[in-house]
């Protein structure tokens, strides 16, 4: 299962959540992928017919482990190690792809839709690393488009250029304050 998103400011990725339906899951390591798509836009978030095609992943380590529940409703937080920190620029689209664990088969987790319409993202699914992804209805796994899986992410801010360039004028005006003082 797969979920865009394109962030509206630059940020370190640092962990995520996704509310799942968890069933009877052994062992609980699952493998998560991130793709950059590029701009905003480059998959259609409204057509029912939308597809991408995985590049390689910015998760170099690409398994993370939940240590919940191991059946029924869970809210799986998900922290990334610090080799799989990656940074996301404000405009450029994004799927984050988790898969069920090899060892539990396509019925080890179902990914929740979120209650609310996402106007940046949609959910898709495929077979493979190597296949081109679908958008849940294309699958035949929801009517509709687009169908929102529920994804939080956090992280930590990357200022703005002009905002570096601002603190260091600021810095710069305080050591001249400095000087005429001494």
């Amino acid at each position: 299962m797969a979920e865009t998103f394109t962030p509206s400011s630059s940020f370190t990725l640092t962990s995520f959540d996704i509310l799942l339906g968890v069933n009877g899951i052994t062992s609980p390591t699952y493998q998560v992928n991130l793709y950059n798509l590029g701009p905003a836009g480059t998959v259609s978030v409204s057509s029912s017919a939308a597809t991408y095609t995985p590049g390689t992943s910015l998760f170099p380590d690409n398994t993370v482990t939940f240590s919940g529940t191991v059946g029924g409703p869970a809210q799986g937080t998900f922290t990334l190690d610090a080799a799989d920190q990656v940074t996301l620029s404000a405009g450029e689209e994004y799927a984050l792809e988790i898969w069920n664990p090899s060892a539990d088969g396509s019925a080890g987790i179902v990914w929740y839709r979120a209650s609310t319409a996402d106007p940046g993202g949609q959910m898709f699914s495929g077979a493979d690393a190597t296949l081109a992804r679908e958008t849940l209805a294309a699958a035949g796994q929801a009517g509709g488009a687009p169908r929102t899986g529920s994804l939080a992410l956090y992280g930590t801010p990357i200022p703005e250029p002009s905002s570096l360039a601002l603190i260091g004028s600021g810095m710069a005006l305080l050591g001249v304050m400095r000087r005429f003082k001494k």
